[in-house]
């Protein structure tokens, strides 16, 4: 007998919308505009020293610039969940990227199998400290490495990740307490006549404990994180992205996690 809890938070994504809309706004008008003072700097001088030739087509130029950022922005921020979702795919990338390139520069350069061990370790370690960090998804994708999965992980890196099969992180009872309170509209104490606090396993959308029902009917209970409903798509999404890019051979695989229901992932 399971049940299955879980917090639906979606009230941030139209206010995200309605944001990156304004940004991408507010980059048209900061085009205009600049277009506008430039060309009337010109032309107050009272003389064509074909100086205005030159600016207008940096003009035009630094203001598709500036709509092709805002517009990317906008599209990232609508494919990763939202302002939250554009942040934590930023904050994946700020490793993601150099790391990508660096390794990509060893490979030009032949690198001897020293430096290659020693980039895995160093990458892979940073690479679990962001996991850590982020949760969610990303604590999939690191069993999914230490698992191997597609046989494109250097041994390095399965045994720097192994860490997450056995001790994926528990969120504090406190957190489950609340998230089951929220989801059944009365206190714990009315739904179970014991909770055991410490969860008898965790994955990286949720965990289980075992319980009680008033009737005395042991059950064992999935709590799906408060953040999952509103993130986790989002992170599959991110990491797709860059492995079209740096490793295609995990595309199948996220794209089948994406049409996966959540609480699936828990069993």
């Amino acid at each position: 007998f399971f049940f299955f809890t879980s917090l639906q938070s979606t009230t941030m994504l139209p206010l995200a919308g309605t944001t990156a809309a304004r940004t991408t706004s507010g980059a048209l008008r900061l085009s205009s505009h600049y277009a506008r003072v430039l060309s009337t700097t010109a032309s107050s001088s009272g003389k064509d020293d074909g100086s205005q030739r030159l600016f207008s087509p940096l003009v035009y130029a630094a203001g598709g610039l500036a709509v092709t950022v805002a517009g990317g922005i906008k599209y990232m921020h609508d494919h990763v969940g939202g302002t939250e979702g554009l942040a934590r795919t930023m904050s994946f990338y700020s490793i993601a990227i150099p790391k990508y390139l660096e390794y990509r520069l060893h490979m030009f350069k032949e690198s001897p199998d020293e430096v290659w061990d020693e980039l895995d370790r160093e990458t892979s370690k940073q690479g679990l400290e962001k996991i850590l960090e982020l949760r969610g998804f990303y604590i999939k994708s690191g069993q999914l490495a230490a698992a191997n999965i597609g046989n494109a992980f250097p041994p390095i890196w399965q045994d720097t990740m192994s860490v997450l099969q056995d001790e994926c992180p528990a969120e504090p009872f406190d957190v489950v307490k609340r998230t089951i309170e929220t989801e059944y509209g009365k206190p714990l104490e009315d739904v179970f006549s014991s909770f055991d606090e410490t969860p008898i396993g965790a994955a990286s959308i949720g965990q289980v404990h075992r319980a009680k029902l008033l009737d005395g009917t042991k059950v064992v209970v999935k709590v799906m994180y408060e953040s999952v409903e509103r993130i986790f798509r989002g992170d599959v999404r991110t990491i797709k992205m860059f492995a079209q890019v740096a490793q295609p051979v995990h595309v199948p695989p996220l794209e089948e996690i994406e049409k996966v229901r959540l609480f699936e992932l828990m069993n």
